[in-house]
């Protein structure tokens, strides 16, 4: 064996060269001896520049070191391997340490609420994001992490110092040091004594179950707990039962009530933590503290990971400093590739409560003033949430409130006030600044373009909207490879909507020459999260200037704004709609509803009968071309009861205003004669049909009966629709018992001459709410292929369920 091997058998010699190693690694570059030996005084290791020569001729033998000549030692790649793995007692310590480490580099001001805090880095693969966003959503409301906010990087991301590869995502959730460094900043010593794994029940602490204390680990022992699937944090958030990771903090006794204040004011800002704080010199869970000190009990940052981790999903965990505080944007280093609209670090109140919206179609339609009506470039947030209530609205639409991308630099207070006020809201939709309008053929205003879209993005899931409204330049997109070209960018700004919880709609702008081009840019981008915003008055470039010029010019317009709902009607990509009339003369669009010759009447008509659920932005100026002006009060109102008033004449004809209530037995003779009425779609109708009678009775001999004696063994499981006196149709739903969380939708039907009014979904959505207050998480139905069925499948599309398995009945006569 070399001598060298056998020398590293020697602690002493080992303990020196690990020092030398680590002199290199840090220098960025080659060195000589007397340069490490300056090096090694600094570390505290005595070593002349002639023994530091010496070692170094014999790690350079054993592939250590690497001899440039003059220049002086570099470390190898092996080298740092070794450095790595360095001798195990020299490393005791080291977790303690690195917390006082990054509890001093963090810069977090408790009275402003900014600065730097601490992050623990983790990367999972790109398809387990949805279920990953699932998980940390449930530990962070539970308060199990180290507040709610949470840190996302995107591929080519840098995330505080931590690349992210190809096919995965980075996820930084706050690491508990941030309270060390808060603590610090506010003059309390803190020190931290072990971490654990702190057993819950009812949801509160009961008792350390394992320790490891920092002082004598050469790793994280929260993350040692995880990665030996030793956590419960999952079920502890469910259900309040479990095992959670936990540390253990001291402070002085006489500085609790700064502490506390302390506590307090972190919880405030999002970043709270604490689960317990203890007595002066009194032990807490049965843990002793020292004389003269109080005990306080952390949840783990990691607690968010160690529920993805007990879900099979494999993570990464690393320590960062990360400035700034979530509520805070820092830009990274600028990407090269322009299809990515990631090229910065991106921060974000990713899963708080109003980022966790479910980006499928509401329960009901909404309707709202959008900020172009009463000019919100000039407001704050505040008087435009005061526009949408004097006028009887929940919901607004969101132009760029001081621009979205400096919107993050506002004050850490004002950020809160903002929120605070957007969450009176029920629904918000944010229109991206007019300069996101994408030039198709030049680059750099591509990428400038695509950031401000991402600025907005970020900016609506802190506020809790669920759309963002966004503009192509149409009159660029002259060949199918500009529209394949815009659809790149579409496409990754969908993925990066889908991470704040937003969906990305692309309006029917003003240059747009048919409704087909845009069509054809949804279809290339083919990404759920992306749809479009119809504008009623956006269509009139789709005219050619005969069109415009002829008597009968509001036909033809109404025909072009009919065939572009029909389009992206048919393929389920309306996520958004501006209302704004058009008048005839000057064609100017922007005009209040019901004052020119939008054919409103059928607009809404069409929607509603298509299941939409989304927002009715007014989009309404008054004046013409570039004189716009805020209107007036009155001109909002009119246009606000026009549009509630066609919502409601198309509900009433539609039966969606028809109360829906639980099923009767004086009910049951009306169903039976639905029964008989529509059944002919089912089996015994089509059997009959193929091989005719086979006994005396004919078809709803049998089905009738059958049906009937269902429901009426489970009638508290029946909902039924009554129209003028008559019950219009019925559904049955079936919740099970034993633990089972998966209900269904059974028998159910609207006579044939109420069809067409929306009953059936009236019916479906009371069902549905039913079985979610009896703590279904899952529903299914079942239905057949046939022509008869269509409609029956399509409202289930609608509603949103998913086709899980196909059948067909086969029969045969014997």
């Amino acid at each position: 064996m070399h001598f060298f091997w056998n020398f590293l058998m020697d602690i002493n010699g080992q303990r020196k060269i690990s020092a030398i190693l680590k002199v290199l690694a840090g220098a960025g570059g080659p060195m000589g001896s007397s340069k490490i030996a300056e090096g090694l005084q600094m570390l505290g290791v005595d070593l002349k520049e002639r023994m530091v020569r010496y070692y170094l001729g014999e790690m350079d033998k054993g592939g250590l070191t690497r001899n440039l000549g003059r220049a002086g030692r570099e470390i190898t790649e092996q080298g740092r391997k070794e450095l790595e793995t360095a001798v195990a007692i020299d490393k005791v310590g080291f977790v303690s340490a690195r917390v006082d480490e990054l509890a001093y580099r963090m810069s977090f001001d408790l009275s402003r609420g900014l600065g730097t805090v601490i992050l623990n880095v983790s990367r999972i693969p790109v398809p387990a994001f949805s279920r990953t966003r699932e998980l940390v959503n449930t530990v962070l409301r539970a308060g199990l992490g180290m507040g709610r906010f949470v840190a996302l990087g995107r591929e080519g991301d840098d995330l505080a110092g931590h690349p992210v590869p190809r096919g995965q995502i980075a996820i930084g959730t706050v690491c508990s040091v941030t309270l060390n460094g808060a603590l610090r900043q506010a003059g309390v010593p803190t020190i931290s004594r072990f971490g654990g794994l702190l057993e819950l029940c009812d949801g509160k602490p009961l008792r350390f179950t394992q320790i490891i204390y920092y002082e004598w680990t050469t790793l994280d022992p929260v993350e040692i707990f995880i990665k030996g699937k030793m956590t419960q944090v999952l079920a502890a958030a469910e259900t309040g039962a479990g095992t959670i990771g936990a540390s253990f903090r001291e402070v002085p006794a006489t500085s609790l009530p700064a502490v506390k204040q302390a506590v307090e004011r972190l919880e405030r800002v999002g970043l709270g933590g604490v689960l317990l704080v203890g007595r002066p010199g009194r032990p807490l869970l049965d843990i002793p503290v020292s004389q003269g000190r109080a005990g306080l009990i952390v949840a783990a940052g990691l607690n968010p990971l160690a529920a993805i981790e007990e879900d099979g999903i494999d993570t990464e965990n690393h320590p960062r400093v990360r400035q700034p505080h979530p509520h805070r944007r820092t830009r990274g280093p600028s990407t090269n590739r322009l299809t990515r609209p990631y090229g910065r670090s991106i921060v974000a109140l990713l899963w708080e409560s109003s980022c966790s919206r479910n980006l499928s179609m509401k329960d009901d339609i909404a309707i709202n003033v959008s900020g172009a009506a009463v000019q919100f470039l000039n407001r704050n947030l505040a008087e435009k949430v005061e526009v949408a209530r004097v006028f009887g609205l929940n919901s607004i639409e969101l132009h760029p409130y001081k621009e979205w991308e400096s919107f993050f630099d506002l004050p850490g207070a004002e950020l809160r006030r903002i929120k605070e006020t957007a969450e009176a809201l029920d629904r918000i939709s944010v229109h991206a600044p007019m300069g996101d309008t994408f030039t198709i053929l030049d680059d750099e205003k591509a990428q400038e373009a695509m950031d401000g879209d991402c600025d907005s993005i970020r900016a609506a899931g802190f506020l809790g909207a669920e759309t963002v409204v966004i503009h192509v330049r149409m009159k660029y997109v002259e060949s199918d490879g500009h529209k394949r070209r815009a659809a790149d960018f579409i496409r990754d700004l969908g993925e990066y909507g889908q991470c704040f919880g937003v969906t990305i709609a692309v309006e029917t702008s003003t240059d747009l020459r048919a409704p087909e081009d845009l069509a054809d840019i949804i279809r290339y981008t083919n990404h759920p999260n992306v749809g479009v915003t119809i504008d009623t008055g956006h269509l009139l470039n789709c005219l050619s200037d005969a069109d415009k010029k002829a008597e009968d010019v509001a036909v033809r317009y109404n025909a072009m704004l009919h065939k572009t709902l029909d389009l992206f009607l048919a393929e389920k990509k309306v996520y958004h709609i501006h209302l704004n009339d058009i008048r005839a003369g000057k064609l100017w669009d922007h005009y209040g509803m019901g004052l020119g010759f939008v054919d409103f009447d059928g607009t809404i008509e069409k929607l509603l009968g298509s299941g939409y659920r989304g927002i009715l932005a007014m989009e309404i100026h008054r004046g013409d071309g570039d004189e716009v002006s805020s209107i007036t009060a009155e001109e909002i109102q009119a246009a606000t009861d026009f549009t509630k008033m066609l919502v409601a004449k198309h509900r009433s004809a539609r039966g969606t205003d028809v109360p829906v209530r639980p099923a009767r037995e004086a009910d049951l003779a009306e169903i039976s004669e639905i029964v008989r009425d529509i059944w002919d779609i089912g089996f015994e109708y089509n059997f009959e049909q193929r091989f005719g009678r086979i006994d005396e009775t004919v078809w709803h001999e049998r089905t009738v009966p059958t049906i009937l004696g269902s429901l009426r063994g489970h009638l508290e499981e029946v909902v039924v629709a009554k129209v003028n006196g008559d019950v219009a149709g019925f559904m049955a739903h079936r919740a099970p018992g034993q633990g089972r969380k998966i209900g269904s939708i059974g028998y159910n039907g609207v006579a044939r001459k109420y069809r067409g009014r929306g009953i059936g979904a009236a019916l479906l959505r009371r069902s549905l709410d039913i079985l979610r207050e009896k703590g279904m998480t899952h529903v299914k139905v079942g239905t057949g292929l046939n022509e008869g069925h269509r409609a029956a499948r399509r409202m289930y599309e609608r509603a949103g369920f998913e086709p899980v398995m196909e059948s067909i009945t086969y029969a045969m006569k014997l």
